[in-house]
């Protein structure tokens, strides 16, 4: 089964508001039902772009980062020319990229 990586920023601004189990079950489950795999990561803060070019080492569909502004950032600087989709769930405070994309917010 084809697989996504989503990348939990657990210190950004919105994490401890938002994440609960039961949107990470939703989630998986709506991959799932896509034939879709999600594995979710959440590395330490100085893990996180190693978490991201381990997912583009390892061939991952598309990498979903969940956080803000810096986790997007980040996360583009080193996809930009890898060939690997970027999906956003904003968790940040302000969202400024998401919010530039048109991303909803809620």
């Amino acid at each position: 089964m084809p697989g996504f990586r989503l990348i939990l920023n657990t210190r950004s601004g919105g994490y401890r508001s938002a994440w609960n189990e039961d949107l990470e079950r939703s989630l998986k489950d709506l991959f799932a039902e896509h034939d879709h795999e999600l594995i979710i990561a959440r590395p330490e803060q100085d893990r996180l772009e190693a978490t991201i070019r381990e997912g583009v080492r390892q061939g991952d569909e598309g990498i979903i980062v969940a956080g803000g502004d810096g986790t997007v950032s980040a996360a583009g600087g080193i996809l930009l020319d890898s060939g690997t989709p970027l999906g956003i769930l904003p968790l940040g405070t302000v969202n400024l990229a998401a919010r530039d994309f048109g991303i909803p917010l809620d």
